[in-house]
């Protein structure tokens, strides 16, 4: 483990981390919280007629059966027909040499799309487990997770979870021979999996649910994949108004996802504004800063700014370039500490971050990847 990774690590150890799952009328929600503080969300809509079953949505990730619908050489592309409304886009780079329309063909959704248009998928297919990922053609690879976790147990979950992904693989091979087609073989992007392998590890303390069949299914995966969890699983039984989403402050977390203004603590606000080609973050001290300590004061407000930047960053999955305008500070010792309370904020972040720091006109410029 090098210097940046172990720093990254030491600091998720030192954070506990609460999964919260519930639903509105209209989509299902699982969301990470740290302390009091929501920093990831997965999220989906749902049928309005069953609001706790997330079976009709497709997400990325998810394992389907299609059948070929037709080969265009002309577009370098085939058409699959996997039940959805629009047949998906398989490039023929990623296609095997004999495709032909008509055939049954195991493909994976590499990209969701706007709702006019078909998703993209592939047939490398990838299945994600949490702590490998088991590639049926290739290599397997080790999941970035296991570099939080002591040293002499990472090889042991890593063959664990490899081994029970292996014998996923038989099954749904052999599921695939027979059946209906186009079907979903395996959910693997269904919110509810995708937050249970991707957030549990030593700092989760507590998976909070507040809808029994949505609790049946949690407990079914994790009796699968991580029955160690198990003892984390607790069915909170809705009361009136003394919801989950009241409980930890989340009532209005789908608004706050689209906020362009967020205040701070204590005072000032940023403005996000995100365009094609970049994201766009705006501090304001949200007050009069004349006065005997103007520095102390810039720096306060920046500082604060600083940790809702890298909690908008996570909470939105915003990627590409951000380019952040704080408040003018004259300190070298003053800009040093905004971007190290900054750097240590991204270490928590599951998503790849590169920081460039203080140009000379001020502006504070990193680029995200987004997960």
């Amino acid at each position: 483990m090098n210097t940046e990774q172990g720093k990254k690590a030491n600091l998720r150890g030192q954070t506990t981390c609460e999964l919260v799952v519930y639903h509105s009328s209209q989509a299902l929600y699982c969301v990470l919280m740290e302390g009091d503080q929501a920093v990831e969300v997965m999220q989906q809509e749902l049928p309005v007629s069953n609001p706790a079953s997330a079976a009709a949505c497709l997400n990325r990730h998810d394992l389907m059966l299609g059948k070929v619908r037709q080969v265009l050489p002309a577009l370098n592309c085939a058409f699959i027909d996997i039940g959805d409304d629009h047949d998906a886009l398989l490039p023929l780079s990623e296609a095997p040499p004999e495709v032909r329309g008509g055939q049954t063909l195991m493909v994976q959704i590499r990209k969701r799309t706007p709702t006019h248009k078909g998703h993209q998928v592939t047939t490398r297919l990838a299945l994600p487990g949490p702590y490998a990922v088991l590639r049926p053609h290739a290599a397997p690879l080790h999941r970035s997770k296991l570099r939080a976790l002591p040293e002499n147990l990472r090889e042991d979950l890593f063959q664990r979870d490899l081994e029970r992904l292996r014998k996923l693989w038989l099954t749904l091979a052999q599921e695939a021979t027979a059946g209906p087609v186009p079907r979903c073989l395996y959910a693997f992007g269904d919110p509810c999996h995708m937050a249970l392998i991707t957030w549990t590890g030593p700092e989760l303390r507590r998976i909070r649910v507040e809808d029994q069949v949505i609790y049946d299914k949690l407990y079914r995966l994790l009796q699968n994949i991580m029955p160690e969890y198990l003892p984390l699983l607790h069915y909170q039984r809705p009361q009136g108004d003394f919801s989950l989403a009241a409980i930890y402050g989340l009532t209005n977390l789908t608004s706050q996802l689209h906020q362009h203004m967020i205040y701070l603590d204590q005072g000032g606000s940023i403005v996000l504004e995100t365009t094609e080609a970049m994201t766009v973050i705006d501090v304001n001290s949200g007050r009069d800063i004349r006065g005997s300590n103007v520095r102390a004061l810039r720096l306060r407000t920046n500082l604060k700014a600083a940790e809702a930047v890298a909690r908008q960053l996570r909470l939105r999955n915003l990627g590409g370039m951000v380019v952040v305008d704080f408040l003018r500070m004259q300190e070298d010792d003053d800009r040093q500490e905004v971007e190290n309370l900054l750097c240590d904020l991204l270490r928590l972040d599951r998503a790849r971050s590169v920081v460039y720091g203080f140009t000379a006109m001020g502006l504070f410029e990193l680029v995200r990847t987004a997960i």
